[in-house]
């Protein structure tokens, strides 16, 4: 990953925390990869999390960068655009056939910087770990994300690609390029390293739910699941209910 846009910095000032020796967690190795996480030298900054063998027995750090309070402080530096206005660009492109892609763990393959690997300990049972890619949970993983998306695809944006955060979308206004549509998104990603997961990954399709919208020939159509309780509404009987 370019460290251009693919790394994040935290400052945070915190306390101490004695590291525990032991093994790898053995429930870590079914969530985790030996790449995205690791054992943090002795540090002077404290986990945000204490786990102990009981679910229910959760001690957190309010000096961490992992604590709520910590989050909320950090600014949102980049600003979403309406998901309305992004499905819209879908349908006013006239696309005859849909891609979409999904990142496997996207997050997770943004690195953090080796010195701030610290900042994201946690402790278990077993060790204290730190992340060495960005985690979820913090509040400008989504807008570092995004930033990350708009590099690697810039040249397409706006042409046969629409971003938003973790979907990809490519639009194909004739099918008789949607391969040569494909083959320069795939170069633009491998060219970042950014890894794919096939078994969410769509190719070709006419149609379909794309940010909580049904884009089809005819338009763009509202989720009928999320309208439900709209739609299922009884009409007032007095003037209490209006």
């Amino acid at each position: 990953m370019d460290t251009t846009f693919g790394s994040v910095h935290f400052i945070i000032d915190s306390g101490g925390f004695l590291r525990l020796p032991g093994s790898v967690a053995p429930g870590l190795e079914k969530t985790t990869t030996p790449s995205m996480i690791s054992v943090p030298p002795l540090t002077t900054v404290g986990p945000p999390y204490s786990f102990s063998n009981n679910d229910e027995s959760v001690q957190r750090n309010p000096n961490s960068i992992g604590s709520r309070q910590e989050r909320q402080k950090r600014r949102r530096d980049l600003h979403y655009e309406a998901i309305d206005r992004a499905a819209s660009r879908l349908y006013q492109y006239g696309c005859d056939r849909l891609s979409y892609l999904d990142a496997y763990s996207g997050y997770n393959q943004i690195k953090l910087k080796e010195e701030n690997q610290e900042l994201t300990a946690f402790i278990t049972p077993h060790s204290v770990y730190c992340y060495n890619v960005m985690t979820f949970g913090l509040k400008n993983t989504g807008a570092t994300y995004q930033r990350c998306m708009q590099a690697c695809l810039e040249e397409q944006i706006g042409w046969n690609i629409e971003v938003y955060i973790d979907d990809i979308f490519v639009k194909t206004r004739n099918a008789v390029t949607l391969i040569d549509d494909l083959r320069v998104t795939f170069d633009n990603l491998d060219h970042y390293k950014i890894k794919l997961n096939p078994k969410k990954c769509f190719f070709g399709v006419p149609g379909g739910q794309v940010l909580g919208y049904f884009i089809l020939a005819r338009g763009i159509e509202a989720n009928p699941l999320k309208i439900k309780a709209v739609l299922d509404m009884e009409p007032p009987k007095y003037l209490q209910q209006v």
